[in-house]
């Protein structure tokens, strides 16, 4: 697919390292919740412990993004306050509540997403603590995969957050 290397490159080229990892949208076979958060931690433990290029990872700049119940990067920012950065892609969760999340957080979605409604971002985005650094995007259009199509507004928007901070509340 053509696109993919264009929207790596354009993460990777202010420092950004993306590590795909295959992670799961289902429960392992036996298991009962989705393990996207522990396998998006143990890829930066990977990263930073164990990988080819751990020398040029900065340990103290990790951050997660996922995709579709914010592909786990929600449950991983609560679970490791330390990183620097979450940015769920049209986000939900099965226990609402952000409200022990210190970790500095986009919250992502397109106004015509009809999985993750902007009511249920709305509702989400409204219990991360005052005291937590945020940001809102809502895009104009793109549905449920909008971060899957090589979405220059999608990079332009991510970058800087994990480049020092969100947008102001």
């Amino acid at each position: 697919m053509p696109h993919r290397g264009r929207v790596c490159h354009g993460r990777a080229s202010p420092g950004l390292i993306r590590c795909p990892g295959g992670l799961r949208t289902r429960p392992a076979r036996g298991g009962t919740e989705c393990d996207r958060d522990t396998r998006l931690l143990a890829a930066l433990d990977h990263l930073v412990q164990r990988s080819p290029v751990r020398d040029r990872v900065d340990p103290q700049r990790l951050g997660v993004m996922g995709h579709s119940m914010g592909g786990g990067a929600i449950s991983a920012a609560q679970r490791r306050p330390s990183l620097k950065a979450a940015v769920p892609f049209a986000p939900a969760s099965f226990s609402p509540d952000l409200s022990n999340v210190q970790v500095p957080t986009m919250v992502m979605g397109a106004r015509d997403d009809g999985t993750v409604t902007p009511s249920l971002r709305d509702t989400l985005y409204a219990t991360l603590p005052a005291g937590t650094e945020g940001a809102f995007v809502e895009l104009s259009s793109g549905g449920h995969a909008f971060p899957t199509r090589g979405n220059s507004n999608v990079t332009r928007r991510v970058i800087p957050m994990f480049d020092g901070g969100a947008a102001s509340r």
